[in-house]
């Protein structure tokens, strides 16, 4: 009799068959009774209607199989004592908000519309694997108190697990995530499995603890990673992993090695940028040379989610204590490159930020403002491009040479229209000049100009590389002339020196 009213009162309209499909199709439902102490069957079912299933508590088997709730359906607060079977179930919008799930099985079921899991309770083991979700899925809060597996998971949209907690191992293997994957300050008891995932713009794992041993093999990161203030107490594995463009570990705690020298990036991206202050980066193992940079900017607030920003001259304190240790880090593993290559980002970044904060420090108008700034970017300039930070000495000679043939352009000019002279005299040369040349022809003027440029380069060198200056056959009445001449003497002297050093010193050698 029970049972009967049960059936009367859950088919309100009308049930047909479809013969086409052997579906059964039903257009109303109104369920009162809130407890269901016999087993409920109600597989390859389309529900043309909205279901109602919140408040209640399910004492049985529940099978819906191949389901489909066409308008959406509402679980929440429901209890499942045994084990409820939504594979392969489509739905269009769903709450499982509060629900309590003894055992559950959504594996294939097709979420088209948003589903909410919001402080949901899986007790047992869960499957959601080949799930695809079309539209946002909500888990915040959860306890899966039991294994869950989400492998082959498709997630369209955003994915949220916000402060979840996994009592068991969990399994991501080859899941999905579309655009934004947040995992914040969720945790995780057991091992957990990311092999092979893929993740859309921004995994965001902040916060999150890590008690086991936490798997990110051959998993593609897209755009962000966020690892701020997460906590890894069991082994870390990236190996192969496809690094996002910004991937920070600030704050970031570990027990064991996180190694990321077998990590790359994929062929659109360039470099991947590495946020690693207040962290302790001897607690990281990774080849700087390869594809990565230190985050030095400093509005980090894109991706700490709203954390305050810091003052530039305290970020400039922060990014070098960064460098310092990556630079040691590199040393201990042996990476040249990778410590040459610190070495020269650090001191660009030192003197560009110095420049920074006198711009900023002084009014438009003092002109200390402009002086040192000035000051600050041209000393970088110089340690770039004259010997590259002293890891290239080679490039002394080549500035060198370069500075030498400028130097010899303008001499020769000078010799041309006869005004050398007036600025030092060499007795054994005397530089041809324009006044010299007798026969117009094309060949013998192209021929005189070689010449004096010629003479002019032995005079420049007489000057530029010579040891001394005679300074009896200097004219200083001719003012700008002999500021010129010294000029050029100085810079040869400072070229020899450096040359010199390089030849009997070399390069910075680890």
């Amino acid at each position: 009799m029970k049972q009967l009213l049960f059936t009367l009162l859950f088919i309100i309209v009308s049930i047909y068959q479809s013969l086409a499909q052997g579906r059964t199709v039903i257009t109303e439902v109104n369920y009162q009774d809130s407890v269901f102490k016999t087993e409920l069957k109600l597989d390859s079912i389309d529900f043309k209607c909205f279901v109602n299933f919140s408040w209640k508590r399910i004492a049985s088997i529940a099978y819906f199989n191949g389901s489909n709730f066409l308008e959406g359906a509402d679980f929440y607060n429901t209890q499942f004592d045994s084990l409820v079977d939504f594979s392969p179930s489509y739905f269009n919008i769903v709450d499982f908000s509060k629900v309590k799930f003894k055992k559950v099985n959504f594996y294939d079921a097709r979420f088209d519309n948003n589903a909410y899991f919001k402080q949901t309770q899986f007790r047992s083991s869960t499957n959601f694997d080949n799930t695809r979700f079309d539209s946002t899925v909500d888990f915040s809060k959860s306890h899966f108190l039991d294994t869950v597996t989400f492998s082959n998971a498709q997630f369209y949209d955003n994915a949220t697990f916000l402060n979840n907690q996994f009592h068991k191992t969990s399994n991501y293997l080859n899941s999905q995530f579309g655009k934004i994957a947040l995992f914040k300050g969720t945790i995780f008891l057991e091992k957990v499995n990311f092999q092979d995932a893929k993740f859309g713009l921004f995994a965001d794992f902040s916060g999150v603890n890590f008690h086991d041993k936490v798997d990110f093999q051959k998993t593609i990161f897209g755009s962000t990673a966020n690892f701020y203030k997460a906590v890894f107490k069991g082994e870390t594995i990236f190996e192969y992993s496809i690094l996002p463009n910004i991937i920070s570990f600030k704050k970031a705690r570990t027990r064991y090695i996180i190694d990321l020298s077998l990590t790359r990036l994929d062929s659109a991206k360039t470099e991947c940028l590495i946020d690693l202050s207040y962290t302790n980066i001897s607690k990281f193992k990774f080849n700087y040379s390869h594809n990565f940079k230190l985050y030095t900017s400093l509005d980090t607030s894109t991706y700490e989610l709203g954390l305050e920003e810091l003052d530039l001259e305290k970020r400039a304190t922060e990014v070098e204590a960064m460098y310092e240790q990556l630079m040691q880090m590199q040393k201990n593993y042996g990476y040249n490159k990778g410590y040459a290559k610190a070495d020269k980002e650090l001191q660009e970044y030192l003197y560009t930020t110095s420049a920074q904060i006198t711009w900023e420090k002084y009014a438009w108008y003092n002109p200390l403002r402009y002086g040192l700034w000035a000051w600050h970017m041209g000393w970088n300039l110089i340690n770039k491009f004259w010997w590259d930070y002293g890891y290239n000495k080679t490039q002394i000679f080549l500035c060198s040479f370069v500075i030498f043939l400028m130097f010899c352009t303008i001499n020769t000019l000078l010799a041309w229209y006869s005004k050398i002279d007036s600025i030092y005299q060499v007795d054994s040369i005397k530089p041809r000049s324009k006044n010299d040349i007798t026969n117009h022809n094309y060949i013998y003027y192209i021929k005189q100009i070689t010449l004096c440029f010629y003479d002019a380069s032995i005079y420049t060198g007489l000057i530029f590389f010579g040891i001394k200056v005679d300074t009896e056959k200097v004219n200083y009445d001719n003012h700008i002339g002999a500021i010129y001449l010294y000029i050029q003497y100085t810079i040869g002297l400072v070229c020899l020196a450096y040359m010199t050093n390089a030849i009997i010193i070399g390069p910075k050698i680890l």
